[in-house]
């Protein structure tokens, strides 16, 4: 089957718990985890019709393939990793941390309030709408992204290498 750590902090001790959550390979439907303070991590690749996941405080982490057909993913504070998130349609909202994803398809928004996002290869396939209050965004389109591209910037530069028609 396949791995899937819970890390958590658990009573007046701080003590660090790991509790490891192992699905059957042919497991696929919708995956709904709601976490106040703690890690997720993938430890191996996964396909869902759907992941749902809301934490409160800590790190989502996946150094594998996250097969999607839509992904929601929303965390208050902490970073969310991906190394390959494939969705059909994406919602990444994050209000304080860092969301960094190695490759990223499919279409959707991204919202950060603090913090930065990086997204080495992003196989677009439809809208994208990203939005930073106070951070960064690196965009690496992977191939020819053939689009319309719309920017606003309260503070700070926008630096791209697209050819832009102003």
């Amino acid at each position: 089957g396949n791995i899937m750590d819970f890390g958590f902090f658990f009573g007046f001790n701080s003590k660090r718990s790991i509790v490891e959550l192992y699905l059957p390979d042919n497991y696929t439907p919708a995956l709904q985890v709601d976490l106040t303070s703690g890690d997720l991590e993938f430890g191996d690749d996964f396909i869902f019709t759907g992941l749902d996941v809301k934490l409160t405080s800590g790190n989502i982490r996946s150094n594998h393939l996250i097969q999607v057909k839509d992904a929601k993913v929303v965390v208050s504070s902490g970073s969310i990793r991906f190394n390959n998130l494939a969705t059909d349609t994406f919602f990444v909202k994050l209000t304080s941390g860092d969301v960094q994803a190695d490759m990223m398809s499919g279409a959707g928004n991204i919202e950060v309030t603090s913090g930065d996002i990086k997204v080495s290869s992003l196989d677009l396939q439809g809208d994208m709408s990203i939005q930073v209050t106070s951070g960064n965004v690196k965009l690496f389109m992977a191939g020819d992204p053939g689009l319309d591209f719309t920017s606003k910037v309260t503070s700070g530069d926008i630096k791209t290498y697209l050819d832009l028609v102003y």
